[in-house]
């Protein structure tokens, strides 16, 4: 995983909330290999308590330069073409900059990343910005607690589904129920 992943986060909030997830939920050698990870991180402060910082860009106004100077830091790290960038926090741009300015974002940033593959994690997003995310990623995927959510139960219950797909073979449909640690497939 340290080889392949790239995470890039975005927002002090988003950094600090990682660390106590790291911290709380992972043991001595999973949390080794998370120290390995290499951090690109976008905020007002370089430090993110967890992976290897490789890469600081600082918070502007102008999220269009954000989005160029992430993309070729990204283009860099992927001289050889087999890493995966997963991006944390980026819900917080749909609330902070308009849609137009996204948009010229995600095209800046793709635009020096076409050949890697990139994953978005979206906590929640305004909902103005839903219709932009559809048009602008391959899959959606969306998680959200079961209808089935048994209060009383000790575990969570979790359904994730594909909600858009251009992927033929990924058609939007229920894939899997998170029940607790178990992961169940609903296909």
């Amino acid at each position: 995983m340290a080889r392949k992943a790239i995470l890039v986060v975005y927002s002090e909030i988003k950094c600090g909330k990682i660390e106590k997830v790291i911290k709380s939920k992972t043991s001595g050698e999973l949390r080794e290999v998370i120290g390995e990870i290499p951090v690109v991180k976008v905020g007002r402060t370089n430090k993110t308590g967890f992976g290897n910082l490789v890469a600081y860009i600082e918070e502007s106004e102008d999220l269009n330069e954000v989005g160029r100077e992430l993309g070729a830091i990204l283009k860099k790290l992927n001289r050889n073409r087999d890493k995966v960038a997963v991006f944390a926090g980026f819900e917080l741009i749909s609330y902070l900059y308009s849609p137009v300015e996204i948009v010229r974002a995600m095209d800046e940033l793709f635009m020096h990343t076409p050949d890697m593959t990139k994953f978005f994690v979206f906590a929640g997003i305004r909902k103005e910005c839903s219709k932009l995310i559809n048009t602008l990623f391959d899959v959606v995927i969306r998680i959200q607690k079961s209808k089935d959510f048994d209060i009383m139960a000790y575990s969570r219950t979790y359904d994730v589904y594909v909600e858009q797909s251009l992927i033929g073979e990924l058609q939007p449909a229920p894939l899997y129920r998170i029940d607790g640690e178990k992961l169940v497939n609903l296909l």
